[in-house]
């Protein structure tokens, strides 16, 4: 070997190992400094009593919004009237493309809530590479700026279908497009960590891989929490669990049994109450829907009879840790609630996909030639 290849290679191999080095470098107090970095831990941020850290909880749902489940979700948020320092409760929505009304993902934005993205296909993505995860995500972030008429920059956050990460593509894709958070990652509930960013190792489970092996510096992990279902075993997502009650009083105490084990911790770890809309139309067992949206609801309005509760977007909770202040600071302070805006004007389309008719509704007074999709996301191209 000339001594031309073998710097090449001895350069080549010392990148590698400092680029891993750097990768798994443990997260300790003197190198990871906020607002932008914080280490995966239970310790709640601030350093405050544990009276004066507020419980944060967000309500989230996944998937097409159109309605059949609109419905279900004003009926929620109507009865969430306390949110982050006096302003309205505000859900999060992670928002699939196929069969979702643009219309109505523009109404919720225009109320305050946060959407965020779920993906064009609803795939599994564990072995997709860097394109398709562009494709999914920076992609469906165009069709909902386009036809929801939302801007881009306030689309942050991804949650991916099934809760099947992606690894490294994922969180590149994340970092390299400008995304502020993943909330996909579950995590027992026996660790009760806050948020983090991705700067360092973390110490989060990592059940549904591939993880991600690399540094991606200022980029937030929301933990998910698992649930715990009636027989102790767990749920990644409230409507994931099968032992459960089906009455409505029976159903408010298992919702806040569940709440407790964060609440009363000791960490106060930010809960998720995360669940597809779906689950509230359940016909078996009889009644099962209604029953489980009225105890949504009296779970929701107990909530707001905790002075250091507050109902909020995915964002909120981590623009708190980043500049954190103490209950009792946050209930004297007034925030410049998200004004409440006028929706837009729905339109409603049949147009096609493929050999396909599809019904499509968005704020565009025009409808797009084909039904929006990868590599078609104005909807500009011809059907074949």
């Amino acid at each position: 070997m000339n001594l031309k290849v073998f710097l090449k290679a001895f350069i080549t191999f010392v990148f590698v190992i400092q680029h891993v080095f750097s990768a798994i470098e443990k997260c300790r107090k003197n190198n990871c400094f906020p607002p932008d970095c914080r280490c995966s831990t239970a310790q709640p941020p601030g350093n405050f009593p544990l009276e004066e850290v507020p419980q944060f909880v967000y309500l989230t749902f996944d998937d097409a919004v159109h309605e059949e489940n609109i419905e279900f979700i004003n009926k929620i948020f109507n009865e969430s009237n306390y949110g982050f320092i006096g302003c309205p409760a505000v859900g999060t929505f992670f928002v699939s493309h196929e069969y979702t009304d643009y219309s109505i993902i523009n109404k919720l934005y225009s109320e305050g809530h946060e959407i965020a993205l779920h993906s064009i296909t609803h795939s599994h993505f564990g072995n997709s590479d860097l394109n398709e995860m562009i494709a999914e995500f920076v992609g469906q972030r165009k069709i909902v700026s386009q036809f929801a008429d939302i801007p881009e920059s306030e689309m942050v956050g991804i949650r991916m279908p099934f809760l099947q990460l992606a690894g490294d593509h994922q969180y590149e894709m994340l970092s390299k497009y400008g995304f502020e958070y993943d909330f996909s990652r579950t995590q027992w509930n026996s660790k009760r960590m806050w948020p983090y960013t991705l700067d360092y190792e973390t110490t989060q489970d990592c059940f549904l891989g591939p993880c991600h092996k690399k540094s991606y510096p200022g980029l937030w992990q929301i933990p998910l929490i698992v649930w715990r279902d009636k027989s102790g075993s767990p749920c990644a997502m409230a409507d994931g669990c099968q032992n459960i009650p089906n009455d409505v009083d029976g159903l408010f105490e298992f919702f806040k049994d569940n709440f407790n084990r964060l609440y009363l911790s000791g960490a106060k770890a930010p809960f998720g109450f995360c669940i597809h809309a779906a689950w509230f139309k359940a016909e078996e067992p009889p009644q099962a829907g209604q029953h489980r949206l009225a105890a949504y609801i009296k779970f929701v309005r107990y909530l707001q009879t905790l002075d250091d509760v507050f109902i909020v977007s995915s964002s909120e909770v981590i623009d708190w840790i980043k500049y954190p202040i103490p209950v009792s600071l946050m209930k004297k302070q007034t925030k410049n609630c998200r004004p409440i805006t006028v929706p837009c004007k729905p339109k409603q389309c049949n147009v096609c996909k493929g050999r396909e008719a599809r019904w499509f509704v968005s704020c565009q007074q025009q409808c797009p030639k084909s039904y929006p999709w990868l590599d078609n996301f104005d909807g500009n191209n011809d059907c074949k």
